[in-house]
């Protein structure tokens, strides 16, 4: 196996051949996994192991996952003679041999993923994740390397895993290199604060991971969670959203109102006329989001209360007329494409 460069103790750890009857398994210390060779029978041993409340799982998910766990654990471990010929057999086609090679590996895909829990996605997910490596693994395997498949899969199964959790677990996807800059200053970051007993400051990170300053800001604030407006505040268990407002002290919602309402009057200037356009507007509150009645219009703008309502059933029939021909237009468009197709 490939040791860890002991010149540099924040080097990100490697996972390389072994010649013995040990597989890898990975472990979790301030969040980040680790990296040990442990037994395959410990590995068997393990995994049937159940944990509802340590591992987050509902008892319909805990059901299937435990039939998938009983299904894998009939499938008996290769002794060293049969892995080889299997191996050689995949290695020359043999669609059945690959399968039985994937088959009997399906536990150490179990163990790896149970490894990775609680980093935003489910176990299921991970195993299926850790599936496709393994599968990926047995493609590409080949008898001439001279190491133990179960050693060789590890590598693609582990990657696969990372790879999803990169990927799926954020509500926003982040390209691979500002994940790989977390991963880098997180693992510095808690290996700074074990030796000195303080919080590294930004300098400090920039130093021991190579990056430039303004590189290492945008990894800290990148790793930021999003947190919903619906997520239950400490305040009386409302919700976060209600407490949020403007520097002016407005609500979020007051704002948006007006802003909308501004945007609305904004498009129907285009349509209508100066006056119809204002009694909608004092109709509706589209600028100060009091809503008017035609009795309060008529006053305000010293009409009767007749004329403000033959005037705003006006606007509202031109508006109907604009989005008939709109609705028209774009049933003309779809309706050539769509022939085009049929063509």
């Amino acid at each position: 196996m490939s040791a860890t460069n002991k010149a540099d103790p924040y080097s990100e750890p490697e996972i390389g051949d072994e010649e013995n009857e040990s597989t890898a398994e990975v472990l979790t210390l301030d969040g980040l996994p680790q990296y040990r060779w442990r037994s395959r029978g410990v590995i068997a041993r393990g995994i049937e192991e159940k944990n509802h409340a340590g591992g987050g799982i509902t008892r319909e998910e805990d059901s299937a996952l435990s039939l998938y766990i009983r299904a894998a654990g009939k499938v008996g471990l290769l002794s060293r003679e049969e892995e080889l010929e299997l191996a050689r057999r995949s290695e020359a086609g043999d669609p059945l041999a690959q399968h039985k090679l994937i088959t009997a590996n399906l536990r150490l895909v179990m163990k790896f993923a149970k490894g990775f829990m609680n980093r935003g996605l489910d176990l299921e997910d991970l195993i299926q994740e850790g599936n496709m490596g393994l599968i990926r693994a047995a493609q590409l395997f080949k008898v001439e390397k001279g190491v133990k498949f179960s050693t060789y899969a590890s590598m693609w199964i582990i990657q696969s895993i990372v790879r999803a959790i990169d990927n799926k677990s954020r509500i926003v996807r982040l390209p691979v290199t500002l994940i790989r800059d977390i991963k880098k200053i997180r693992r510095i970051s808690n290996l700074l604060q074990q030796t000195s007993g303080s919080t590294a400051t930004l300098e400090e990170l920039a130093r021991h991971s190579k990056l430039s300053l303004q590189r290492v800001k945008i990894a800290l604030q990148s790793n930021e969670q999003p947190l919903s407006l619906n997520h239950e505040s400490e305040i009386g268990g409302s919700e976060l959203g209600e407490h949020i407002t403007y520097e002016n002290g407005s609500a979020v919602e007051d704002a948006a109102e007006r802003n909308l309402g501004l945007a609305l009057f904004q498009t129907l200037s285009e349509v209508l006329l100066p006056e119809e356009l204002k009694v909608i507007a004092l109709r509706y509150g589209l600028i100060d989001q009091n809503e008017m009645s035609y009795q309060q219009i008529g006053t305000l703008l010293s009409w009767h209360a007749s004329k403000a309502k033959r005037i705003h059933d006006a606007a509202i029939n031109k508006m109907q007329q604009k989005n008939i021909r709109l609705a028209g237009q774009a049933r003309m468009t779809t309706g050539k494409k769509l022939g085009e197709f049929a063509l």
